[in-house]
């Protein structure tokens, strides 16, 4: 997983309008939004930006960040295997693969 770390640009964090984002999160200005945060939080040192936080806020910080490394992680890996979009049972002995373009039988 990706280790460079990031600065946060706090002129953008103070400008989040959080109740706002959270009543619309489906829209796609919010998204926008999160989506312009997600790397610079995701991969930020805590321990620069948040020189005189609490240790205990620093380590639920860090958590935080390993979670959202994890859910990337695993969207890039969803991404990867998106060609095949059915998986069926026919019988006990084959299965059918739906892909994009392409229907393969295993048995």
């Amino acid at each position: 997983m990706q280790r460079t770390k990031t600065k946060l640009d706090w002129k953008v964090i103070a400008g989040i309008d959080i109740a706002s984002v959270e009543v619309n999160l489906p829209n796609a200005k919010e998204c926008a939004c999160l989506q312009d945060t997600l790397k610079p939080i995701t991969f930020c040192d805590p321990f620069v930006e948040f020189q005189d936080a609490d240790k205990g806020f620093i380590k639920v910080f860090q958590i935080a960040q390993l979670t959202v490394r994890y859910l990337l992680h695993s969207q890039t890996m969803l991404t990867e295997v998106s060609d095949i979009k059915y998986v069926g049972i026919i019988d006990k002995n084959t299965i059918l693969h739906l892909g994009l373009g392409k229907t393969t039988v295993q048995q």
